[in-house]
């Protein structure tokens, strides 16, 4: 009876054991998201302290070129270190703003003129609607000579010649939309080899 007691305090320390590894492991996928997260800020911070550098680096050589070529007072070289110093401190600390508010604003403007010049009856990129190159007809007209637009059927080989105006808020909805304005391409093409 005594082998079953050592067994059921056996299995009851097992089953604490795995209850205290389950939180173990908890805690450390915890941390390591927070170590992630730190990475992540000091690499930014490594790229900060570089741009710093580079511009304290430029403003003391400046500095010392002056004092030594130029025959420059030692008072004007430190007010000159502490300007660069400020100047280089003051630029770094409003990039980020800066970048930012260009941004909304580049992006504003981009959505105005994206919504004020729809290619043809679809508001191409501006809206819900998908794109579209104007629909079969334009496609064809664009494509076709001009003995087949009089309806005579003559063929002539020559080149095939498309024009799409595409407008978009922004670059990067552009490049996400790729493959859809590949495919329109695509197709007025084959369009235009059919109607030959």
């Amino acid at each position: 009876m005594s082998q079953f007691n050592g067994l059921d305090n056996l299995d009851i320390q097992v089953s604490a054991l795995e209850a205290t590894l389950g939180d173990a492991a908890v805690v450390a996928a915890s941390f390591n998201e927070e170590l992630s997260t730190i990475r992540t800020t000091l690499s930014g911070t490594q790229t900060d302290v570089a741009t710093l550098e580079k511009g304290l680096s430029r403003g003391l050589r400046k500095a010392f070129d002056n004092a030594v070529f130029d025959g420059a007072r030692l008072s004007e070289v430190m007010r000159d270190v502490a300007q660069t110093m400020a100047n280089t401190a003051y630029s770094q600390a409003l990039k980020p703003v800066t970048d930012q508010v260009g941004s909304t604003i580049a992006q504003g403007i981009g959505s105005l003129v994206g919504a004020a010049l729809p290619f043809g009856n679809t508001g191409l990129f501006g809206g819900a609607k998908t794109a579209s190159v104007a629909g079969y007809d334009s496609a064809r007209s664009a494509v076709m000579s001009a003995s087949e637009r009089l309806g005579n059927g003559v063929q002539t080989a020559g080149p095939v010649s498309v024009v799409m105006n595409i407008s978009t808020p922004d670059a990067a909805s552009f490049q996400r939309s790729n493959a859809q304005v590949a495919a329109e391409m695509s197709r007025a093409l084959s369009r235009g080899q059919r109607n030959r």
